[in-house]
């Protein structure tokens, strides 16, 4: 179900890859948000489960790849956005009715402004222990900075796309974290990242002992090859961080 806005003011961008289980309700609150002037891109990464099927209940505009991962889901949304602002939004996130609102009125208030990202709430969402940790400790990691952040978390940041363009986008070589990569191009450059404190979204994702340990593995391994090649290259590694990695 697409529904077109003719002139919209934000263009949300939202790679998808089997995530049947939270895609609905990630929309939903999209769709509450009291601002409604926005289009939704979602790039379904060869999804293997019925989230395809869900999304077409929604007034969005669905494109498809075959699996390459959510660099590349990025970078094919943000090439088919209308507008000039672009905002990330994972299909696990859900975000407060005011979200939309407060990115556009930032964006408006200061012509200068670039990148504007929300963070993770501190309550306790989830079935398991794990999940409560990884929310507390990415929670934690924006409250010790103040009004600008060192990650480009793509859980929810809002970008302008000559910025996101400029710089290439995100690495489509890069499957996790991506988003660090990108992050840490646009520090060296002094780009600066405002965090809106006052955005907090909460996730839905549930880890397992198991999950949890993967996925740490798997940042850990994407970083280290992020660094070599910086060595290689002669880039100097920027502080630029992965909220959800324990070491970095």
């Amino acid at each position: 179900m697409e529904e077109k806005t003719q002139n919209p003011a934000l263009s949300i961008v939202m790679p998808l890859y089997n995530s049947e289980r939270t895609i609905s309700k990630t929309l939903e609150a999209i769709f509450k948000n009291t601002f409604k002037n926005f289009e939704v891109i979602i790039v379904d990464d060869g999804s293997k489960d019925s989230s395809a099927e869900i999304i077409k209940n929604y007034p969005v505009k669905i494109f498809y790849q075959k699996n390459s991962g959510p660099a590349k889901a990025r970078n094919s949304g943000v090439e088919k956005a209308m507008t000039d602002i672009i905002v990330f939004i994972d299909s696990d996130v859900i975000v407060p009715s005011f979200t939309l609102q407060r990115i556009y009125d930032a964006y408006q208030a200061d012509r200068n402004l670039e990148i504007t990202a929300g963070m993770p709430d501190s309550l306790n969402h989830y079935k398991n222990k794990f999940s409560d940790y990884e929310n507390l400790y990415i929670n934690y990691q924006f409250n010790k900075q103040k009004d600008h952040t060192t990650a480009f978390y793509t859980s929810l940041v809002a970008i302008k796309k000559e910025l996101f363009q400029k710089f290439n986008g995100f690495d489509e070589r890069i499957r996790i974290p991506e988003d660090m990569e990108f992050g840490q191009r646009l520090l060296a450059s002094g780009h600066a990242f405002n965090l809106d404190k006052t955005i907090q979204f909460s996730h839905q994702n549930n880890f397992t002992l198991y999950s949890y340990i993967k996925k740490q593995i798997l940042k850990t391994s994407g970083v280290l090859k992020i660094k070599l090649r910086n060595i290689k290259s002669g880039q100097k590694n920027k502080k630029c961080y992965d909220a959800s990695l324990l070491f970095q």
